[in-house]
């Protein structure tokens, strides 16, 4: 059941046509295509009345091809175009967005990795990982969990996020936050 305010104020401040609204474009990272082709995507967005737009993460995918459980953060998905790091192509995203008059957020999983990564210090392979089984969510077939309680992985995290900011990336959303907990990050 749905709960109301019970303030009449509050009702009237709710129904208000001076209320802002936020609504934001999603463009699916690489499956949009390679970020050369973004700004049609952003320029609808903008026709459109978005004032952002969020993408998913931009680092390079696991074997899966799964755009949420990335193989290595720190390298780019092929499929945007030949950047030489996530930022560089963060970077280039974010500049489109500009142009086009939006501000870009990024989608990203902290929880969670790639069993093939290269590098999954800092992450957990759980027990029966890469079978498959009906009891867990398919987003967890292949997957290494997050260790929040290792200082050198929220470090790298902190660096990483605080340098996709200086690059252009007006925020974050969080996704798939099953395994941490919001006092954490």
């Amino acid at each position: 059941m749905e709960r109301r305010p019970e303030n009449s104020a509050a009702i009237r401040a709710a129904s208000s046509t001076a209320r802002k609204t936020c609504a934001i474009y999603y463009v699916p990272g690489a499956l949009a295509g390679p970020l050369a082709a973004w700004p049609a995507h952003l320029e609808r967005a903008r026709r459109l009345g978005f004032r952002e737009v969020c993408t998913a993460p931009l680092g390079r995918p696991g074997g899966r091809g799964d755009l949420f459980l990335t193989a290595d953060f720190d390298a780019p998905d092929p499929r945007l175009g030949t950047y030489d790091t996530p930022g560089t192509a963060i970077e280039a995203a974010a500049a489109a967005a500009k142009k086009a008059g939006l501000d870009l957020f990024l989608d990203v999983v902290l929880d969670r990795i790639a069993l093939d990564a290269t590098d999954r210090t800092g992450y957990e392979r759980p027990h029966g990982a890469g079978a498959l089984d009906p009891r867990r969510p398919g987003t967890d077939i292949d997957a290494a969990f997050a260790q929040f309680d290792r200082s050198d992985l929220l470090d790298r995290w902190s660096a990483r996020l605080d340098a996709w900011r200086k690059r252009g990336v007006a925020g974050f959303r969080l996704s798939a936050q099953r395994s941490y907990a919001v006092a954490e990050i």
